[in-house]
């Protein structure tokens, strides 16, 4: 602050006995006590003045009283001062006579102004603050007040007369110009910033003048010796008494103290450490430049004691000494530690200034900074060139391979991974990239790829197996069976999606925070959400942020801005949900993400034509300027604008498109639906887009449109489950055993396996044993059995003699084989489906022992890829429990893509 009063008035306060303001030179200490001279019963007294014994200081105290308040009549200590000679006792007590009677000629009490407490020598101080601060004849009289200037405590340590003296400090914070007052006199932001209020260098760049004139001044006054220290001291951070560095880097012993004492401004920090005044740094730094052998060894010596616990900061101070190969030899070792961007492209500058050579192991480390730091092309270029130098190849691919990821490019970016898993890479960051390679295409295939679910899942449960037998469970396969959830999702397997799910949140319980966990849950709060479970996601989303305080990495933003984005979407926000996507967009795009980026704008351009959304113009443009060359985006574009701009009814030419996104499927097919609920294609539609987005998805989207869901639509909390894999099978619904007769025990396995089932189809189910009568009605008789154990009547709906369980939660053990442990397959395949029924076997039983069979095959040659001969002895085994699985393709060892 530049205006006093407010100071002025606390250091009038007559309840305290002893102010002392401690600031380093150029706080204007000086200036306050001089405005305070100004009052009446006050009287200023400069201690640089008289001679530091105590019979000088005395004198200065007669002087001053005199001159101000006039001579006393009967002064005892103009006596004292002429004799010969008097002890610092006797001529304390007679100048504590005098002012006792000085005080006899105001109300209020004298207030003496000390200045320069720093000039007194060890006497001085003892003669101030034995004889006559803490004498009892001045304590008791409540008469005489105290305030003192000075640089630092030590100056005068009056500590002591704490218990005795009501006592404030005012401090270097109190004393500095704040920024209202910088800029009521004209300082710029940068001036405010560098000036940081002191206030002499405050006032000379308000007057045009160089504000580091103050310091150069100051510093003619500092003793001599001390100055290489202080150029020296002056590239550390932060100055601190007792740190090991002042002897890597040869300071002076007791300089710090040395250099308050001396005025040299800096700031005390909370810890007790000391920071030194930008101003006086950055002319101490210009006086070390100007000598070139002090400049490299100080900074030689500096790096020397950061490169344990601060390399970044040492690889820098090694290379302002001139050596390069000690910096290149910190920035090596220090390779492991740079995983995300954001360590990379603070990097960069380093990195630039180090790597000037192709073949350094660096080279490929730069690349991937270029490319964090938005230098795409550049950054590709770089790693191609180390990757035709490259000795080993595998790391620099597995670089390359993150990097086209990132960029969108997944072809490419599988050949890469694919190609590093067959070189060196250390079995725990194969498994990592290869989940990360699974994830990458499940999100892709969620996007716009759908042709990239199979092999998302392959490299998933490649994953997945090879954790099974090292018996580990880390971050690989939680990214694998986060991609899982997603892969199974997108293929309808909702409930062996929140199989992986529940695996996948497991697992998160026994991992630190880090960027990959906070990824996960973000996907498994998006995954909770469009299963309609609201208070889940929300709790997941939660814990993802929280985890992300603490790591506040790039990408954590990224994937938790999405994820809300995508949750107020399916609670009907639309106005969240752009907000957020807008957010996510312009974070992906800072980082250069391209799916995520691509992702964002969608969900913006979704929110634009919402009529919930109140939005002010349609978010179309950024997602063609960014995306229009993408034939998914330019159909999504076509029918957004074609129905919920232009009002055109939806076509039939819609239904189905794989070539639409899917959020664009499921608002066009829920438009659809709610305007002709009866419209059977229409429905078959939704029901199919409901079991690959959920039914959180589909009700949000009614909700968002303002229109009600047809009733066969409405989410079910019925779950009926099968064990098919048995001589014959079981039934549990909503978890309680279901026993039907024996004619309707194939057609309810089919109906649970199909979701529906005709009066056509179950007639050829049961055999000619039972009466035409008994085939006729059983359709009407599984529907009556159903209907009465789940307790609710309209919910086995039948229509046109069709029988549906679509809107049922339905479990099948055949499913499972796609996903069970590899262990667990022999116990699962207990039987051939229905393995009792061997006579008469209808077709659609003997297809859906095929479709076991298949299903089994499929998972014992994974198998084979991670342990052979467990898999060998597995395989033999169950052919004795089905002989038909001889008849499949030989099971052979195949290739390992590692």
């Amino acid at each position: 602050m530049t205006d006093r009063t407010a100071l002025l008035l606390q250091l009038q306060d007559q309840a305290i006995t002893l102010s002392t303001l401690e600031a380093p030179t150029g706080y204007g200490k000086t200036v306050v006590l001089n405005q305070l001279a100004a009052k009446d019963a006050h009287v200023l007294i400069s201690l640089a003045d008289a001679d530091p014994d105590p019979l000088s200081i005395a004198g200065l105290f007669h002087q001053r009283l005199q001159t101000v308040f006039g001579p006393l009549a009967q002064s005892r200590l103009a006596y004292d001062l002429q004799k010969p000679s008097v002890t610092p006792a006797a001529i304390a007590a007679a100048l504590r006579h005098d002012l006792l009677l000085y005080t006899a000629r105001w109300t209020v009490p004298l207030t003496l102004l000390l200045d320069d407490a720093e000039t007194l020598t060890n006497a001085g101080r003892l003669f101030l603050l034995s004889h006559l601060l803490s004498a009892a004849d001045l304590l008791e009289s409540f008469k005489v007040r105290w305030i003192i200037s000075m640089r630092t405590e030590r100056d005068l340590p009056v500590r002591s007369l704490y218990p005795r003296m009501s006592v404030q400090t005012i401090t270097t914070r109190d004393l500095a110009f704040d920024e209202c007052a910088m800029r009521t006199l004209g300082l710029t932001d940068a001036q405010c910033i560098r000036t940081a209020g002191w206030p002499a260098a405050v006032m000379l760049a308000s007057l045009g003048t160089e504000p580091a004139e103050v310091a150069h001044a100051l510093l003619l006054m500092v003793p001599e010796v001390l100055l290489p220290t202080l150029r020296r001291a002056s590239l550390l951070n932060v100055w601190r008494s007792g740190d090991p560095a002042h002897a890597h880097m040869r300071l002076r012993d007791g300089w710090l103290t040395d250099a308050r004492s001396a005025g040299i401004p800096c700031q005390q920090l909370h810890d007790g450490s000391f920071e030194l005044h930008p101003i006086m740094r950055e002319v101490l730094e210009a006086e070390l430049r100007l000598r070139p052998e002090e400049y490299a060894s100080a900074h030689g010596a500096l790096a020397d004691t950061l490169k344990d616990h601060q390399p970044m900061l040492a690889v820098s101070a090694y290379l302002e000494a001139g050596n390069e190969q000690q910096a290149h030899d910190v920035l090596t070792a220090l390779l492991p530690s740079l995983q995300s961007g954001e360590q990379l492209t603070a990097a960069l500058p380093l990195l630039l200034r180090v790597v000037t050579n192709e073949a350094s192991p660096l080279f490929v480390t730069l690349a991937q900074a270029l490319f964090d730091n938005g230098q795409l092309a550049e950054g590709l270029r770089r790693a191609e060139i180390a990757l035709a130098r490259a000795a080993d190849r595998a790391p620099v691919l597995a670089v390359l391979g993150r990097m086209r990821l990132r960029a969108g490019n997944t072809d490419l970016a599988e050949t890469y991974v694919s190609e590093a898993l067959t070189g060196s890479l250390p079995k725990e960051e194969a498994m990592l990239l290869r989940a990360q390679l699974a994830l990458a295409l499940a999100l892709q295939a969620r996007a716009a790829q759908p042709h990239l679910t199979s092999q998302a899942e392959l490299h998933a449960q490649q994953v997945i197996a090879a954790a099974s037998k090292t018996r580990t469970f880390g971050e690989a396969e939680l990214l694998a069976r986060t991609a899982l959830v997603i892969t199974h999702a997108l293929r309808g397997l909702r409930d062996h999606a929140r199989h992986y799910a529940a695996g996948a949140w497991a697992a998160l319980q026994t991992l630190s925070a880090g960027t990959t966990v906070v990824v996960c849950l973000t996907q498994l709060a998006r995954f909770s959400a469009d299963d309609g479970m609201d208070d889940t996601a929300s709790a997941l989303l939660e814990q993802a942020r929280a985890m992300h305080g603490n790591a506040r990495d790039a990408d954590s933003s990224l994937s938790i801005t999405l994820a809300r984005a995508h949750l107020a979407l399916r609670r009907g926000n639309a106005i969240q949900a752009a907000t957020c996507a807008t957010q996510a967009a312009h974070l992906a795009a800072a980082q250069h993400h391209v799916p995520a980026q691509r992702e964002a704008l969608l969900l913006s351009a979704i929110t634009g034509v919402l009529p919930i959304s109140n939005a002010t113009a349609i978010r179309f443009g950024e997602l063609l300027r960014h995306f229009g060359s993408d034939p998914a985006i330019s159909a999504a574009e076509a029918v957004l604008t074609r129905v919920f701009v232009k009002g055109f009814p939806v076509t039939e030419k819609w239904r189905g498109d794989s070539a639409l996104p899917l959020e664009i499927r499921a608002l066009v097919a829920v438009s659809a639906v709610c305007a002709a609920p009866y419209d059977p294609l229409w429905l078959a539609e939704v029901m199919d887009l409901r079991q690959r987005l959920g039914s959180g998805a589909i009700t949000a989207y009614a909700h968002l449109l303002g229109r009600g869901l047809p009733s066969r639509l409405l989410p079910s909390s019925v779950r009926i489950e099968v064990l098919a894999l048995q001589r014959r099978p079981t039934y549990m619904l909503n978890g309680q055993p279901f026993a039907v007769r024996t004619p309707l025990m194939l057609p309810l396995l089919l109906l649970i396996s199909n979701g529906t089932l005709t009066t056509r189809e179950i007639d050829t189910l049961i055999g000619r044993e039972y009466g035409e009568s008994v085939r006729k009605a059983a359709l009407s008789h599984l529907r009556t059995a159903l209907k009465d154990a789940c307790g609710w009547p309209d919910s086995v709906p039948m229509t046109r003699g069709e029988l549906s369980l679509l809107t049922w939660s339905r479990h099948s053990d055949i499913d499972e084989l796609d996903y069970c442990e590899f262990t667990q397959l022999e116990r699962l395949y207990a039987a051939p489906v229905y393995a009792s029924k061997c006579v008469d076997v209808p077709s659609a039983l003997d297809a859906l022992r095929r479709h076991a069979r298949e299903k089994l095959h499929v998972r014992f040659q994974q198998w084979l890829r991670v342990d052979a001969d467990a898999a060998l002895d597995a395989w033999q085994r169950l052919q004795n429990v089905d002989a038909q699985l001889g008849t499949l393709s030989p099971v052979r060892v195949g290739v390992l893509g590692r």
